[in-house]
């Protein structure tokens, strides 16, 4: 899932898990979060072939808490 779109899945888990980095999390646990997602997962969407896109206002959001989640972890 990685090599096929890392930011799709990062969207997906900061979506469902509020998991913004998934960098943090054992290995293993962020295979099973990622085999948790529904079918409409971003990710999930992308490897069955269809075209995602992502909205320039939740992209936005996405952004900020991203980058605040960095800053407090000292990765930012």
């Amino acid at each position: 899932m990685l090599n096929t779109d890392e930011e799709a899945l990062i969207c997906d888990f900061a979506e469902i898990y509020r998991i913004y980095n998934y960098k943090e999390i054992p290995c293993k646990m962020a295979a099973i979060y990622a085999k948790g997602l529904k079918e409409n997962a971003r990710i999930k969407m992308k490897l069955a072939g269809v075209k995602v896109t992502m909205a320039k206002k939740n992209e936005k959001s996405y952004r900020l808490k991203l980058g605040k989640s960095l800053r407090k972890n000292g990765n930012g």
